[in-house]
């Protein structure tokens, strides 16, 4: 079992060292970081939690030199739950709030370029992982900002002729607002 995963690691080291000598150096950048990641969920399924740490770790190196913010905040996620399941819950909130922020910027960035609808689920997100450290009101807003997206984006798309779309995105953000109680916000929808 651990064999499987010392031999992603081995397979990552490789993709690394040919990102070295190569002109397709990212391409072979992103396979070691990819790879690191899947050492990581290996070592993670076997319970070697601080051996998945490491590699999560690695992976997370790779991906912040890459510029792949969403990976980066996977990785961040990764490692927390195994911080969590050793018990060092300080650490375990310290990543969710760092990959919590990255959905939060990834999140504006797709709002003010117009994508909405992937801007709401970035928002979910989001919010789905400041519920896991029991911060209320940033849950609250970012289940708000993601509500808001989805009733914005079904209404564009509405407009637009494709109620199939718009009915779908209207819907997510009435859940949204059901989740948030906003009843009343809910039923305008």
């Amino acid at each position: 079992m651990a064999e499987e995963c010392e031999e992603k690691v081995r397979k990552a080291e490789e993709y690394e060292e040919k990102a070295s000598e190569t002109v397709a150096g990212q391409e072979f950048l992103e396979k070691a970081a990819d790879t690191f990641k899947e050492a990581g969920d290996c070592y993670k399924r076997y319970g070697f939690l601080e051996k998945a740490i490491e590699q999560y770790s690695k992976a997370l190196e790779r991906h912040l030199k890459l510029g792949y913010d969403i990976s980066v905040a996977k990785d961040y996620e990764e490692m927390a739950f195994c911080y969590k399941d050793i018990g060092e819950t300080g650490k375990f909130e310290e990543l969710i709030r760092k990959a919590a922020e990255i959905y939060v910027n990834h999140a504006r960035k797709l709002s003010d370029m117009g994508n909405l609808g992937s801007a709401a689920l970035s928002y979910v997100t989001a919010a789905s992982l400041y519920k896991k450290i029991n911060e209320k009101a940033l849950f609250e807003e970012m289940l708000s900002l993601a509500a808001s997206n989805f009733k914005e984006w079904g209404e564009t798309w509405c407009n637009e002729g494709d109620y199939e779309y718009g009915v779908i995105n209207l819907s997510w953000a009435a859940i949204c607002f059901g989740v948030l109680n906003d009843f009343g916000r809910a039923e305008e929808v």
